[in-house]
């Protein structure tokens, strides 16, 4: 899954030579990944109850949020480098 995000953020570095926004992309798949989707999974697949378990869907959920936090960065990055606007105020403004 790394490698597929890495090779991902090398497409979008070639297109796109930004490299504030490559990392930032880099960051928000891979780090949401590494620290919070794969410890959660292994933790509901080593427990000793089912993934419907009161507390492994805590993990779950807590975690996926986290995740999804992570990867909602990424499309507010893509949204700016194809829109060219620095933040949405700007672009709902007509600043850009």
């Amino acid at each position: 899954m790394t490698t597929i995000f890495i090779v991902i953020t090398w497409g979008i570095a070639f297109v796109y030579p930004n490299i504030d926004k490559v990392i930032a992309i880099m960051g928000g798949l891979c780090a949401s990944t590494l620290d919070y989707a794969i410890p959660m999974y292994c933790y509901v697949k080593l427990s000793e109850h089912s993934w419907m378990y009161p507390k492994n869907l805590a993990a779950i959920i807590f975690f996926g949020i986290l995740v999804m936090i992570g990867y909602g960065s990424v499309v507010i990055i893509v949204w700016e480098m194809i829109s060219g606007c620095p933040t949405h105020k700007a672009f709902l403004n007509n600043q850009c």
